[in-house]
């Protein structure tokens, strides 16, 4: 109720901005579909509800490897039930979520369709 009244308060904060789109996500929604990388460059996620970091820094070992390391847990199905596909390469009047096929060979990457 609370989060609900907050989300609802800054949609309407925001309703005039133009390229501003609130998009409301709940813990649940969000553990298990986030791959981050933190400032001292590991990568790190929350698909076990709580923070799992590779042993090294991307720019040491690469993406793949470092992302194999924790992604245990990670789920492509709730990533993509709560839209977190997006074509960043379209300017930002036309970004939106993405067509994209993932592979499991990608290790975490994933090729935006337009």
């Amino acid at each position: 109720m609370i989060f609900d009244a907050y989300v609802a308060r800054h949609k309407a904060a925001l309703a005039d901005a133009t390229h501003i789109d609130v998009v409301a996500e709940n813990n649940e929604a969000m553990k298990g579909t986030y791959a981050m990388i933190n400032p001292m460059g590991l990568a790190y996620t929350n698909a076990e509800g709580r923070y799992k970091y590779s042993s090294q820094p991307v720019f040491v070992i690469g993406f793949g490897p470092a992302w194999r390391e924790v992604s245990s847990g990670w789920s492509n199905e709730a990533f993509e039930g709560r839209e977190g596909l997006w074509n960043w390469d379209a300017s930002s009047e036309e970004a939106t979520p993405s067509a994209v096929v993932p592979t499991p060979e990608s290790a975490g990457h994933r090729e935006v369709v337009a």
